[in-house]
């Protein structure tokens, strides 16, 4: 089994309407507006080969990765890792070497198996499988506001 690989990370954040606009007056290139999804996640555009870095509302962070409320305004660094079994073997790992649970492995909306631990920093750290198109599910904003 491969060791897991950095991803990308998250920053979930209290106010992403106002982060966006500072952003973008500043000139950063985010992801084109997806209507009632502004208030909730933005991506920063990347060049090939550079790190995804997406922005999340503290309710969404809660939604897909049971951010507590201390962790808003920090980050989720997500480890992708090669099998949807391998997320639940090292979201176990983690958990022996101390780590607390914020989301127990599940099948994710985007399609990836994940999972997220707070490790000592503190630190959230997500665990990813590769997402499958024949997994992905719809998910309503009423499903965390």
């Amino acid at each position: 089994m491969a060791a897991p690989r950095f991803g990308s990370v998250n920053f979930v954040l209290p106010d992403i309407t106002a982060t966006t606009a500072f952003l973008e007056a500043l000139g950063v290139v985010l992801s084109p507006p997806y209507g009632d999804w502004d208030v909730h996640h933005r991506t920063v555009a990347k060049d090939a080969g550079g790190v995804d870095v997406d922005l999340d509302s503290a309710a969404f962070g809660r939604h897909w990765g049971g951010v507590p409320e201390d962790l808003v305004g920090g980050a989720v660094l997500n480890l992708m890792v090669e099998t949807r079994a391998q997320v639940d073997a090292v979201h176990a790992q983690a958990l022996e070497l101390g780590a607390d649970e914020l989301k127990a492995p599940w099948d994710a909306f985007w399609g990836a198996r994940y999972s997220v631990v707070r490790i000592p920093g503190p630190l959230a750290v997500g665990l990813m499988s590769p997402s499958e198109e024949s997994r992905q599910g719809p998910v309503e904003l009423t499903d965390f506001t």
